[in-house]
């Protein structure tokens, strides 16, 4: 990875599982901001500012949690696809899912990656290598 430093959006309602995605970020010595919302609604809002503070800068990845209250990662895909503003955004799903149904349903709303819970180092690096590359034409 290059040594920008790299706007993650982590979008996850469970305290100890965002926690160990900090703690693997700084382990890899991913040079990154981390800005960690609850769920999908909570998401969006700091993507539009739609809440009390200001947007946040445009992130370079999201990495998102599928089973969140309030707007599940589903819903918050759609949303981000369908908006001029962010369908680029990279996505990258991290979830204790490995349904099919679920894997299938995520890769039709464009996604670039999916790691299953416990997030590991190597996964979560690699996964992340796709911003390093650059952003892709969707």
């Amino acid at each position: 990875m290059n040594s920008q430093t790299l706007t993650v959006l982590v979008v996850e309602d469970n305290d100890l599982d965002y926690e160990r995605i900090r703690r693997v970020a700084q382990r890899i010595d991913l040079h990154s901001e981390l800005v960690r919302a609850v769920d999908g609604r909570d998401a969006l809002d700091k993507l539009r500012g739609d809440g009390p503070d200001d947007p946040i800068e445009r992130p370079d990845v999201v990495l998102l949690d599928l089973k969140t209250p309030r707007m599940n990662g589903f819903e918050f895909l759609q949303e981000l696809r369908a908006d001029e503003d962010f369908r680029a955004t990279p996505v990258v799903v991290l979830t204790s899912s490995d349904a099919p149904r679920d894997i299938e349903r995520a890769q039709a709303l464009d996604i670039d990656g999916y790691l299953l819970k416990p997030i590991q180092r190597d996964g979560l690096l690699g996964s992340l290598q796709i911003v390093s590359e650059g952003p892709d034409e969707r």
